[in-house]
């Protein structure tokens, strides 16, 4: 009689954790709407546009084989439902960066999804011309 009520307290427990309420038919994120360019000697702009309905979409950059956040957890990096953002990071070394972005219901979640590669490069700052003195 033991092994039975043990046996029907592992089926309850497996039934429930097979059914997740409020998962049942969730539509997938879309990828972000995405575009890059390099702004200045030092800086890349990014132009993020969320498609989808809920979540959040942002981008990010990889920099020296790591990936990071592009507006590293700045909130105002991150476009809301249907909304877009122009973020700016600054302060880069002259050279080519891969960008892409990720759409989630948060920046930890399960389920993102990626967008496309970008590459960009930030050109050398050129050197100041002008005349000095007459």
């Amino acid at each position: 009689m033991m092994t039975y009520r043990i046996a029907a307290s592992v089926s309850l427990i497996a039934a429930a954790c097979v059914f997740v309420p409020g998962t049942a038919g969730a539509e997938p994120y879309q990828p972000p709407e995405l575009a890059f360019a390099a702004q200045g000697a030092d800086s890349i702009v990014a132009t993020i546009t969320n498609p989808n309905a809920s979540g959040l979409c942002w981008a990010v950059i990889d920099l020296d084989g790591s990936v990071h956040e592009f507006t590293e957890h700045d909130p105002a990096g991150s476009a809301g439902p249907g909304s877009t953002v122009r973020p700016v990071r600054s302060g880069l070394a002259p050279g080519r960066y891969r960008l892409s972005g990720f759409c989630g219901t948060s920046h930890t979640s399960p389920g993102q999804v990626r967008g496309a590669d970008y590459f960009v490069e930030v050109p050398a700052a050129m050197p100041s011309t002008g005349s000095f003195g007459s």
